[in-house]
């Protein structure tokens, strides 16, 4: 980024910041499939989904109330709603060791 003008670094990285950032915040949506077959919510580690619920909210804040900067809100909500869906999973299944017969029980 050094051999190019300034504006053009800066959002080059940006979006390289971006990307990097949406994966990593939806990197634990990956098992979403094995959540929804074990009913459990034991693959997903919730102090990470927590951390990145509260990091997301204040970036959140910082980059739309404060400098006015896409580049920075706009991953964070991708990041917020991802470890809400997370939250969503986690709150429903709990860390269900019993698997789908214990969860719906005898139906």
């Amino acid at each position: 980024a050094g051999l190019l003008p300034a504006k053009v670094a800066h959002e080059l990285i940006g979006f390289a910041g971006v990307a990097l950032g949406v994966l990593m915040f939806s990197g634990p949506l990956a098992s979403v499939q094995v959540i929804l077959r074990d009913c459990s919510a034991s693959s997903l580690p919730i102090g990470f989904t927590l951390a990145t619920v509260a990091n997301c909210l204040l970036w959140v804040a910082y980059g739309a109330l404060s400098i006015h900067d896409p580049l920075v809100w706009g991953p964070n909500v991708a990041g917020l709603v991802a470890s809400a869906m997370q939250l969503g999973l986690y709150l429903k299944y709990g860390e269900n060791e019993g698997g789908c017969e214990v969860y719906y029980g005898d139906i």
